[in-house]
């Protein structure tokens, strides 16, 4: 738990007291695996196996960031700061920065991003 950042909720209450509707998910990726899945936890009929290249290539490297927050297996792809110029960072703050677009909307979007990791695409 080395590089584990702590978590001190502000980005869940900042998301649930902006939300245009039920806030199911506070991270991108939980909210597209949630998408993907009927109320008894089975895949919805027509998602068998569908998931678009660039969905997947977005969840795998959030989970890889994550998970090498947690593990420390590659330090070079943790981004302790969110601000490293790196395209693994700046596509998880891209999928950051659409999943709270879709949760709140554009006006509040751009109030909310700078609170929730504030890095987009190479300057």
């Amino acid at each position: 738990l080395k590089f584990q950042p702590s978590e001190d909720f502000t980005n869940f209450f900042e998301l649930d007291a902006h939300k245009k509707g039920p806030l199911k998910s506070t991270t991108p990726s939980s909210a597209l695996l949630l998408s993907k899945l009927t109320e008894a936890g089975k895949v919805k009929p027509g998602y068998e196996g569908k998931i678009s290249d660039e969905d997947l290539v977005k969840l795998l490297n959030f989970y890889e960031m994550r998970l090498n927050r947690l593990d420390a297996m590659d330090v070079e792809c943790s981004f302790q700061e969110s601000t490293e110029t790196d395209p693994r960072n700046y596509n998880a703050n891209n999928y950051i920065h659409e999943f709270v677009f879709q949760t709140v909307g554009m006006e509040k979007r751009e109030m909310l991003v700078p609170k929730l990791n504030g890095l987009t695409g190479p300057p």
